[in-house]
């Protein structure tokens, strides 16, 4: 009984505190589809939390024979919460999706990724 308890004190210690980690996630991704047949197009959906100091962002989708790269201003606390890009005709192959998010003084404020399987036929 007192080792149930220990557990739950310590589930609870841990979940309390991850929450404050995830309340300052400034920066998150949605790839779909995540398996896809060749050629394929897809989704990326990027949130960025509003902050004075978000200048730009950089979108990048890396695979063995393809690269890709974007580079999406932000204006700070006024820009847009969703940016949506179409990715067309991708080959098969693994990728990585990722995206970095850029402060006003050229640092690194978060980066997310997403990995994506592109079949061939």
């Amino acid at each position: 009984m007192k080792l149930k308890m220990a557990l739950y004190i310590v589930a609870a210690l841990v979940a309390v505190t991850a929450l404050p980690l995830e309340a300052r996630a400034r920066i998150a991704i949605r790839v779909s589809p995540v398996i896809a047949l060749a050629p394929a197009s897809l989704v990326v959906q990027i949130t960025v939390e509003p902050h004075a100091d978000n200048r730009s962002m950089e979108v990048e989708i890396d695979g063995d024979e393809y690269y890709r790269s974007s580079r999406v201003p932000l204006e700070g606390e006024s820009a847009r919460r969703t940016t949506t890009i179409e990715l067309r005709d991708l080959p098969g192959g693994s990728y990585v999706v990722r995206a970095t998010l850029v402060g006003q003084d050229g640092r690194t404020q978060g980066t997310v990724t997403q990995s994506v399987e592109i079949l061939s036929k």
